[in-house]
């Protein structure tokens, strides 16, 4: 007999540390017993381990079968053999023995350590891969444990992953125990262990980051993530869209007082802007929803087939459209699925003649979709609480100064060329003096959307 001593104390260690549970070692010790067996007996065929988890005794066991006439010793036993051992069995079954040897060589012993480590770390690697496999498509929590080259290996717990610098958000700077979290997007397991793949650049880790913060999105699935497109580091385009008529999808997702967004842009650690729009299945509003921050003048759609549009907008909104080094408008055309081509107005009116055009519309507010007026959680009902707030206070007060200011922001315009879109409606107002209760009444009447697209970065706030 062979005893293993504090077998269930190593087993006890060995689960709290490397997840190894107790069957997984039992069966490791009983291979390794039946390989060091085998190394000095040169028997392996009928041979089997037996280990007692709970005393720790060890027994080699060889099945021999019963014959008339022996003519292998390791596997046959004479018939006369089995009585005289008293046994029970006659010619022709099969009877178990203990073979167990008093004691092993070194080299044998040196054997089954091989056998038991091979084991263990085969089932640590599988632990792993089985626990990981579960996360594909979720965000980890992690640790840079150092910095190799251009890339940043991150400890995830149970393992490490390597975050290669395409994978990295550019202009971002990770030191030594900084705690990240990234996207696991896959996992590989080779003989060397399982390779995890994760990111912070792609779209995903975003959507990810909407999802932790915004319930609504995760559990309640009352908004939708339509679309989304990102160039991390500079800038992202999410498409929301709310399946609630109570609830508005933009000022859901900013959060009151802007601090969903914000705790997404800190997550984010850099200076990338976030541009969450309302989805559409009309291509003329998603088109013109898509190009935020920048104000469309109209949308023409060419080639409904080929899926080509055309966003006229002012000369002083050219720029912004077009966006630093294109990216605004090469995000819209990732988002909408549309290609975009952009004209000023006065470009427009040179070529309007030569342009053939499907589908086109004027006026901005058929242009964006309709929504009912978003719940507690909307950005414009917390400034529209906070305007009425004001004027029942008193109708004279000095707060009724920042009205149009507030108003502005609400849908998404800054003063000046909200006062332009106001009369754009045929709303006029006079900046010098406060807005009264029928002014701001008439300049709500006049949007027929609660929430357009809003812009934020690290710098707005979310009552902006």
């Amino acid at each position: 007999m062979i005893l293993i001593k504090d077998l269930k104390k190593i087993a006890a260690q060995l689960k709290a540390e490397r997840s190894i549970e107790l069957e997984d070692l039992v069966g490791a010790i009983e291979k390794s017993m039946v390989a060091a067996y085998a190394r000095n007996y040169g028997q392996v065929e009928g041979v089997r381990a037996v280990l007692n988890a709970e005393t720790g005794e060890c027994r080699i066991i060889a099945t021999k079968a019963i014959v008339a006439t022996v003519e292998d010793e390791e596997t046959e036993i004479s018939s006369q053999q089995v009585k005289d051992d008293g046994l029970l069995g006659s010619v022709g079954d099969t009877v178990d023995m203990d073979v167990t040897p008093e004691s092993f060589g070194r080299v044998a012993i040196q054997a089954a350590k091989n056998v038991i480590l091979q084991m263990i770390n085969e089932s640590e690697k599988a632990y792993v891969y089985d626990k990981f496999k579960e996360k594909i498509g979720q965000l980890v929590n992690g640790v840079v444990q150092r910095v190799e080259g251009m890339n940043y290996l991150i400890n995830l717990g149970d393992v490490e992953a390597t975050l290669t610098r395409r994978d990295q958000i550019p202009g971002e700077t990770l030191h030594s125990g900084d705690h990240v979290r990234v996207y696991l997007s896959d996992i590989t397991l080779t003989n060397r262990g399982p390779i995890l793949r994760i990111s912070r650049s792609c779209p995903e880790f975003l959507v990810e980051l909407f999802k932790l913060e915004v319930p609504e999105i995760k559990d309640k699935n009352i908004i939708e993530i339509k679309a989304i497109a990102r160039d991390a580091g500079m800038r992202s385009k999410v498409a929301v869209h709310s399946n609630h008529d109570d609830v508005g999808a933009v000022g859901t997702c900013v959060g009151h007082m802007g601090t969903r967004i914000q705790n997404i842009l800190k997550a984010l650690s850099n200076e990338e802007k976030v541009d969450i729009l309302n989805w559409s299945s009309d291509p003329i509003a998603f088109i013109s929803n898509s190009m935020k921050p920048a104000t469309v003048s109209q949308v023409l759609i060419t080639s409904s087939e080929q899926k080509t549009a055309i966003v006229v907008v002012a000369q002083d909104q050219l720029s912004l459209a077009i966006g630093k080094k294109g990216v605004n408008v090469r995000l819209a055309v990732r988002l909408t699925g549309w290609k975009i081509d952009i004209l000023s107005e006065e470009k427009y009116a040179e070529e309007k003649d030569s342009l053939a055009v499907e589908a086109m519309d004027n006026s901005l507010s058929a242009r964006l979709e309709s929504e009912k007026p978003s719940g507690s959680a909307s950005l414009a009902d917390n400034i529209r609480a906070e305007l009425d707030s004001n004027q029942n206070d008193d109708d004279d007060d000095d707060d009724d100064d920042n009205a149009l200011s507030q108003l502005a922001h609400m849908y998404g315009f800054e003063p000046n060329d909200f006062v332009a879109e106001l009369a754009k409606r045929s709303v006029t107002v006079n900046v010098t003096q406060p807005l009264d209760r029928a002014t701001i009444a008439t300049i709500r009447a006049a949007f027929d959307q609660e929430d357009k697209a809003y812009v934020v970065d690290k710098d707005s706030t979310g009552d902006n």
